[in-house]
């Protein structure tokens, strides 16, 4: 039975789960502050998000689902949105491991690179987290954030489950602002603002 989205699911990760088990272990990032329950976990937490990246929002939750349901995992990924308007997909290196850095700081820290150097106006990252929903159930989860160079930054969280046929379905999702990790700043109408230091 699917969760309401408006309730207020809190996330953690689980650094000793296994792999097949889909849990995460990015507690060493930023993302380590959302440990806190969601804040305002409906639509409005994402303010004015252009058409455009909903579109890429759906296209990676599509690919997202079905690399869950083929392979039991998710390697994060993200979309990047160039700055002459082409779209890309980008993946961390596989071969390329630094010790103590996981893919998914790998991607978000290549991301941070190129769009301090001007050549990404938007991206959105997908990866997969554990939730913990209202009531103490977990679930696995597919984290998407999105933010982009004018300061929207939005995630959603969206909980996922397998069928008695083996088909990974989606549920509603939970919606929440996103501290800024590849863009300097969240401050557009709906998203969390960024303090100056």
């Amino acid at each position: 039975m699917p969760v309401e989205p408006t309730s207020n699911p809190q996330i953690h990760w689980n650094p000793g789960a296994g792999r097949r088990e889909c849990r995460s272990t990015p507690a060493r990032i930023a993302l380590a502050c959302a440990a806190a329950l969601l804040l305002g976990a409906s639509e409005d937490a994402r303010g004015e998000l252009p058409a455009s990246l909903r579109r890429i929002e759906e296209t990676g939750l599509e690919l997202a689902r079905k690399a869950i349901e083929r392979d039991a995992t998710l390697t994060p990924f993200a979309f990047v949105v160039r700055s002459d308007g082409r779209t890309q997909r980008v993946s961390p290196a596989k071969k390329r491991r630094h010790r103590g850095v996981s893919r998914f700081e790998s991607l978000v820290s290549g991301l941070r690179t190129k769009a301090a150097a001007g050549e990404y106006e938007a991206v959105v990252i997908f990866h997969y987290v554990v939730i913990t929903l209202p009531g103490g159930d977990e679930a696995m989860a597919i984290q998407v954030g999105i933010e982009d160079a004018r300061g929207h930054c939005s995630e959603s969280f969206v909980p996922y489950r397998k069928t008695k046929d083996d088909e990974i379905e989606l549920d509603p999702a939970y919606h929440r602002p996103r501290e800024p990790q590849v863009f300097p700043r969240c401050d557009a109408p709906g998203t969390t603002s960024t303090p100056e230091p």
